[in-house]
C-alpha cells in the first residue's frame, strides 16, 4: 500500500543541497524519486550498523515531506510528527535494565495517527531500534501495518532487522545503509571548517559511520575520551584475568555503556583483522585468532542487545577468550 502524495510538494527535494547528510546519496536520491513518483510506501526499514546515519536520513526525509524546518524534527515538536526510541528502566536494587520499547509505546503511536492531520495530508511515526520492541509490542505494531489509516508512513530504523518478526518485515520496504567513504567525511568536515589533523582523527574514529562523525563534531572534546578508550582496551587485553574481571563488573552496571564499548571493541579488531590480512602487524593475536574474538564480539553484541541475557556474564566470556 502506497501513501498519496501531492508532487508538487516536493519540489524542495529537487532544490535540496543537503549539507545536513554524509554519503548515502544513492538511498537519499532513492527517497527523492519515491516522493517525486506521488507515492511512498506505509512502511520504510531503514536497515544498517549503528551510527551510520540511518535516523538522520529519516528526520530529513520526513522533514522535507512535512515542508518543515528540520529542527521541528529533531525536538519533536512537529504535530505530524512522532519519534520513538528505546527506553531504559530501572531494576530491582537500582541497576539499569536493557533499553526497550513497550507496548505502551505503541499505543502511542496508534493514538498518533488516529489524530487528523495538523498541518500536513498526513503523519509520520519514526521507530528507532526498532528490534529492540518487546514481543507484544511487536505484535500491536503489526496490526498497525495491516490496517493502516489514512496517508501514514512508519520508518523503522534497526541494525538487527532479522529479529523482527517476519509478519512485520514482509510488510516494510527495506533500504540498506552501509558506511560511507573516508572521502565524503572529508568533504563534509572541510565544509565544516575543519583542517589538517581534525580531519585525519575524526575519520579514523568514525569508522565510514556518519553517526559517529556527527557526534566528534558536535562535542570536540568526545575524541580525546574514544581515543582514551581505546588505550584502555589495548591495556585490557594485554592484563590478567583479575583485572579483566573487575572492569566487566564495573562495565556490567550500565547496558548502555556495554553497547557503545562493544562498538569500540568491534571496530578496534575489525582493524586489528584488516591490518592482518594485508600483512601488516597488528597486535598480539594471529589473523585466525582475530577473526574469532571479531565474530565472537559480534555475537554477544547481538545477544546483549536482543535478549534478556546477564551481560556480566556475556563479557566475562568474552574476558576468558582475549
Amino acid at each position: 500500500m502506497f501513501i498519496c502524495l501531492n508532487v508538487r510538494m516536493f519540489k524542495c527535494l529537487d532544490d535540496l543541497v543537503n549539507y545536513m547528510i554524509i554519503g548515502h546519496q544513492f538511498q537519499w536520491n532513492y527517497l527523492k524519486k519515491l516522493a517525486k513518483s506521488g507515492k511512498v510506501p506505509h512502511a520504510l526499514l531503514f536497515s544498517g550498523e549503528d551510527e551510520i546515519g540511518k535516523k538522520r536520513i529519516a528526520f530529513e526525509f520526513a522533514s522535507n515531506l512535512l515542508n518543515c524546518d528540520i529542527k521541528k524534527i529533531e525536538d519533536g515538536i512537529h504535530p505530524d510528527f512522532l519519534f520513538i526510541k528505546p527506553v531504559s528502566n530501572k531494576g530491582k536494587e537500582g541497576k539499569i535494565q536493557k533499553p526497550e520499547i513497550k507496548i505502551s509505546k505503541i499505543r502511542e503511536v496508534s493514538s498518533h495517527f488516529n489524530l487528523g492531520s495538523f498541518s500536513s495530508p498526513f503523519k509520520i511515526a519514526v521507530i528507532d531500534d526498532a528490534h529492540l520492541m518487546r514481543k507484544d509490542a511487536q505484535s500491536s505494531f503489526l496490526k498497525l501495518l495491516e490496517e493502516p489509516k489514512g496517508n501514514s508512513l512508519f520508518i523503522l530504523i534497526s541494525s538487527l532487522p532479522k529479529t523482527l518478526l517476519p509478519t512485520i518485515k514482509s510488510r516494510l520496504q527495506e533500504i540498506k545503509f552501509y558506511r560511507v567513504l573516508d572521502s565524503e567525511i572529508s568533504d563534509y568536515l572541510k565544509k565544516k571548517g575543519f583542517v589538517g589533523k581534525e580531519i585525519d582523527d575524526i575519520i579514523e574514529l568514525s569508522q565510514g559511520k556518519p553517526g559517529r562523525t556527527d557526534r566528534f563534531i558536535l562535542n570536540p572534546e568526545k575524541i580525546k575520551e574514544e581515543k582514551k578508550k581505546i588505550k584502555d582496551i589495548i591495556k585490557l587485553v594485554k592484563s590478567d584475568f583479575n583485572f579483566r574481571f573487575k572492569y566487566v563488573e564495573e562495565l556490567s552496571k550500565d547496558p548502555k555503556r556495554v553497547k557503545e564499548i562493544l562498538e569500540l571493541w568491534l571496530e578496534y579488531f575489525r582493524k586489528a583483522l584488516l591490518k592482518k590480512a594485508s600483512g601488516k602487524k597488528s597486535g598480539k593475536y594471529t589473523l585466525e585468532e582475530t577473526e574469532r574474538i571479531l565474530k565472537l564480539i559480534q555475537q554477544l553484541k547481538k545477544i546483549i542487545s536482543t535478549t534478556n541475557i546477564n551481560p556480566r556474564l556475556a563479557l566475562e566470556i568474552l574476558m576468558i577468550e582475549l
